[in-house]
């Protein structure tokens, strides 16, 4: 299915944002759900998680909640706080 016949924008890649939350400078990743294989290869450098789900596309609600499992089962994000944040836009 063509995406910009929906008007949906699909992530591809990866993006940095910077960030200063009271004097201290966050780096956010965001990798895109088209990304899901490579992942585990930032999981090591990762002092937390925020998993955004896009709630407003009920087909994919299921599928990232499965991804939410795979990524709370991976051993380096162990004691790694998680955030999840259900996005409807």
């Amino acid at each position: 299915m063509n995406s910009s016949i929906l008007g949906v924008l699909l992530k591809v890649g990866t993006n940095l944002t910077d960030l200063t939350i009271q004097r201290t400078r966050v780096t956010v990743r965001e990798v895109g759900g088209s990304m899901v294989p490579i992942w585990p290869s930032y999981y090591k450098d990762c002092p937390a998680v925020l998993f955004i789900v896009d709630a407003a596309n009920i087909n994919q609600v299921s599928a990232s909640c499965i991804q939410l499992l795979s990524v709370l089962s991976a051993p380096a994000l162990s004691t790694v706080p998680v955030l999840v944040v259900f996005n409807k836009t």
